[in-house]
């Protein structure tokens, strides 16, 4: 219960589910999505969590993947999360050798 006395339902939901829910229902929001120019106009931002700061990770011993410009990055193949945020700023970008996943692995 909130400090207004509303009743509050939080979810926990894919991306793709949270995205559409906010779309379809009114006093809905998305607590964490990233935002980017193609988000812009279509929600009402709130507020700022991070700064949208994303990485590449490799294993340690591959050195052979080590890389520290976006062109070199955009020779290897990169995992991506089908229709995530990340699928559509990379391919944006210009990144080619995308492999695109269903859902995140996380071990």
């Amino acid at each position: 219960m909130s400090c207004i006395n509303d009743i509050l339902t939080i979810e926990v939901l894919t991306c793709k589910r949270a995205y559409r829910d906010v779309q379809q229902n009114k006093n809905t929001l998305i607590f964490y999505i990233y935002r980017g120019p193609s988000r812009e106009q279509q929600f009402e931002w709130i507020g700022q969590l991070d700064d949208n700061i994303h990485n590449f990770y490799a294993l340690r011993s591959n050195q052979s993947v080590h890389c520290y410009s976006e062109e070199a990055s955009q020779k290897l193949i990169t995992a991506v999360v089908v229709n995530s945020y990340e699928d559509a700023a990379l391919t944006e970008r210009g990144y080619k050798n995308l492999v695109r996943v269903s859902r995140e692995i996380y071990r």
